[in-house]
């Protein structure tokens, strides 16, 4: 059963085995570009939100029940946001680029953050990542100019390495992918890109590998141990569009899934949004602002749209823009210290939270009962059983399976009353159904 709720800034989307219920948690007067999960220093126990806004870097945290907002840094046009330890002294620093700038920036938290350094490359810089690519238990910086892959280091001061000449002007990444143990790094990160490269760092030299065309993240959604790449194509037999899955067989790249998309979707983020141990793949179109969920089920993928907002004004705060546009992520994380991930996303000017609520009790066909009615009002939820002999006994339960109310049910129209908005489970002879009260 699906069910879509649009109610202020709440909108529930039910299905069979839960629901995904999303709330607008920051509103901001300009475009939100770059968001990343992060802490201030290594000592911080505080997972928070860094995001681009109107011409600055902010810093979001959960506190009390509420999200509090300092600035970081001013920034024009801010495209991406990074952490990494580079120095010898270890300390956990920010780093923020701009699009349209050759500047990489670097913060530290001292009791507020503060510049450390400025470092200028002869070219704009689209993208970087923080990652051991050498193998060697140093991490270094990998920068992607427009024609360029940098690799940035700190000895007594910076020293720069060009690793090489690459036309593919998009964001870079590094991970294990080959299940050979070794840090690879990889430039071509984006939609309208020619393709990835990837870059191995061997006997003192690198050497790069073109992998394959329309890559656009990195990791392993299906839960086989290894990564994978997750990208966007166009089929033309038949002309749909289409998630690419593309893995390292024996001695090279080959695709092995083909999945059809209900509309043009750019992998995003991967991680276990519903807190259930599995990976899934979240894919998103910024124009109309829908999210899908991809779920590999042992043979095949499962894609299912949970968020919909329809707004054809959705858009980013970064260079590019366009519906697969992937420099506007999504994130996973536990920002608000239950212990509970959930998946955050942009709409123009809104950053929104999705959380997803287990089913915890076995749901109901839809035709085995009729709800009247699941909007509150005036403290009251309104129901029509049909095909049901009265009286009975209805049971209601939170999400976590705790009974809220046992009462007997004598005529077809029941007023349920004393619940807020939330997900409820009710339970009456041989049958239970999901309720979403907004």
């Amino acid at each position: 059963m699906k069910r879509l709720v649009l109610m202020g800034v709440f909108i529930s989307v039910m299905y069979g085995d839960g629901v995904w219920k999303a709330e607008t948690i920051m509103e901001f007067e300009k475009g939100i570009g770059r968001i990343r999960i992060g802490r201030r220093s290594e000592d911080d126990d505080t997972l928070r939100l860094y995001a681009g806004v109107d011409y600055k870097v902010v810093e979001i945290t959960y506190s009390d029940g509420k999200w509090h907002v300092i600035p970081v840094c001013t920034l024009d046009n801010v495209r991406e946001i990074g952490f990494g330890k580079i120095k010898p002294d270890s300390v956990l620093r920010l780093y923020a680029s701009a699009s349209g700038d050759s500047i990489l920036y670097e913060y530290r938290f001292d009791d507020g953050w503060v510049k450390d350094d400025s470092l200028k490359f002869g070219e704009n810089i689209y993208g970087f990542v923080c990652a051991d690519g050498r193998n060697d238990g140093i991490n270094r910086l990998y920068v992607k100019g427009r024609d360029y892959l940098y690799e940035l280091e700190y000895r007594d001061g910076w020293c720069l390495d060009t690793l090489g000449k690459d036309l593919y002007y998009f964001d870079v990444g590094a991970g294990i992918t080959r299940n050979d143990g070794i840090v690879k790094v990889y430039d071509g990160f984006g939609f309208w890109n020619i393709g990835v490269t990837e870059w191995t760092y061997k006997d003192g030299e690198w050497s790069k590998l073109p992998c394959w065309a329309g890559g656009s993240l990195l990791g392993d959604a299906d839960n086989d141990g290894m990564n994978e790449f997750y990208g966007y194509a166009t089929l033309t037999d038949p002309f749909v569009p289409a998630l690419l899955v593309v893995e390292w067989q024996d001695t090279g790249w080959v695709t092995t899934d083909e999945v059809y998309l209900p509309w043009e979707l750019c992998p995003s983020v991967i991680g276990d949004a519903r807190n259930e141990g599995k990976n899934r793949l979240y894919l998103i179109n910024i124009n109309s602002v829908s999210v899908a969920e991809a779920e590999y089920r042992g043979s095949s993928w499962d894609v299912r749209i949970i968020y919909y907002e329809g707004s054809s004004t959705a858009g980013n705060g970064g260079l590019f823009h366009g519906p697969l546009n992937p420099s506007t992520p999504m994130v996973i994380g536990r920002l608000r210290h239950d212990d509970i991930n959930r998946l955050y996303l942009t709409s123009w000017h809104k950053i929104i939270e999705l959380t997803y609520y287990p089913q915890g009790v076995e749901e109901a066909k839809e035709k085995d009962v009729y709800l009247y009615s699941t909007y509150l009002t005036d403290g009251v939820v309104r129901f029509d059983f049909q095909g049901l002999d009265l009286p009975f006994v209805l049971e209601v339960y939170d999400v976590s399976g705790r009974l809220l109310k046992r009462d007997v049910v004598k005529d077809r129209r029941y007023e349920l009353r004393g619940l807020v908005r939330g997900v409820y489970f009710l339970k009456f002879p041989g049958k239970r159904v999901k309720v979403i009260v907004d």
